[in-house]
């Protein structure tokens, strides 16, 4: 396949990437954080319109963990990120024509990020993953808990919706990568380095169950 867009992270040096990626809902536009290593480079979300791949103006954005999302009805973009270990994330809403903020929520737990919008793009659904990347579990031996919360866009406050699903499957981040959850949230899906690169864990919420599928063996119990 011949590719239709090459885009390459504006940082000098070596090491630059994109942290996440995320289509519009029409699939007419790409987003993209360009994401750098050193502090006193800028950071920024990135935007191409499809399938011409033109170039729009990109929105200042902040270093850290971070993920993002474009709502379903194509007029807001989501930028969350984190505040340090042990701090607070944020999330920062975008006006996508004009490029502009427009609301801020606060208090947001911090962790690797995974970000999506409600199918009728009035909440956000964010998962913080495990905070600590050398020590994903407690001295128990337990994995260390992960966080979803769900945030009203208009407001900017916590809500817990009795069904929320997204209308779009979230990003992934750093750790959060190895995650991915089902568009009914009823079902997790975890892989990576804390099980066997093999290994993808999948855990239910109803009916509550947890399973492990093998790559090489097919589907075996787990518990």
């Amino acid at each position: 396949f011949a590719a239709k867009l090459t885009a390459k992270a504006t940082s000098a040096r070596d090491n630059n990437f994109f942290i996440d990626l995320a289509w519009g809902a029409d699939s007419k536009s790409l987003h993209a954080i360009d994401s750098h290593t050193v502090i006193t480079e800028k950071a920024a979300v990135r935007r191409w319109t499809v399938p011409e791949f033109v170039e729009q103006q990109a929105i200042p954005v902040e270093h850290g963990k971070a993920a993002l999302a474009v709502a379903p009805d194509g007029l807001t973009l989501a930028f969350v990120s984190g505040g340090g270990v042990g701090g607070n994330g944020e999330i920062k809403l975008f006006n996508l024509e004009k490029g502009t903020k427009i609301a801020s929520i606060q208090e947001v737990p911090w962790g690797y990020y995974r970000l999506g919008f409600s199918a009728d793009s009035k909440m956000i659904g964010v998962f913080s993953g495990i905070s600590s990347f050398l020590a994903p579990f407690d001295l128990d031996g337990k994995p260390k808990p992960q966080n979803m919360s769900w945030w009203d866009a208009g407001t900017g406050k916590l809500v817990r919706p009795d069904k929320a699903r997204f209308a779009v499957q979230p990003a992934g981040q750093m750790e959060s990568r190895f995650y991915s959850i089902s568009p009914d949230t009823r079902t997790w899906a975890r892989s990576g380095w804390i099980v066997p690169q093999d290994t993808i864990n999948f855990t239910r919420t109803d009916p509550a169950r947890t399973w492990t599928w093998r790559t090489s063996e097919g589907a075996l119990p787990f518990t």
